[in-house]
């Protein structure tokens, strides 16, 4: 999304209201690695990852996905989807964030939102 169209809202809160919220997660760990740590976070998180969030399964990249990760300096082995179930959790995103970024350390995962905006 590009920054005319964010400036449009002046919060996330508002973005929310008029589209769907997603945080396109791309990370250097091998595949099988991220599924299982992804599986024990939605497990000791349950509260965030049942209702609020949903987490897709990990892919591996495609070319596609490899590019966009290197325009941001990462070297993407797969990818994963957060996406806001609940509308009233936004303000959970932050957390969410911060849980995938210290799973995986910050050298390890990049995430945008929309898949264009680095969190």
């Amino acid at each position: 999304m590009s920054s005319t169209k964010l400036a449009k809202w002046s919060s996330l809160s508002q973005l929310v209201n008029e589209m769907s919220i997603d945080l396109f997660c791309y990370v250097s760990v091998p595949t099988i690695d991220v599924q299982a740590t992804i599986d024990l976070m939605e497990e000791k998180h349950a509260g965030l990852f049942k209702h609020k969030f949903l987490i897709s399964k990990v892919c591996d990249t495609g070319d596609v996905q490899k590019e966009i990760a290197k325009e941001f300096g990462l070297d993407a082995n797969c990818r994963f989807l957060v996406s806001l179930n609940d509308k009233s959790a936004t303000d959970l995103l932050p957390t969410v964030e911060s849980l995938i970024k210290n799973l995986f350390g910050n050298d390890n995962v990049i995430i945008l939102l929309q898949n264009e905006t680095l969190r």
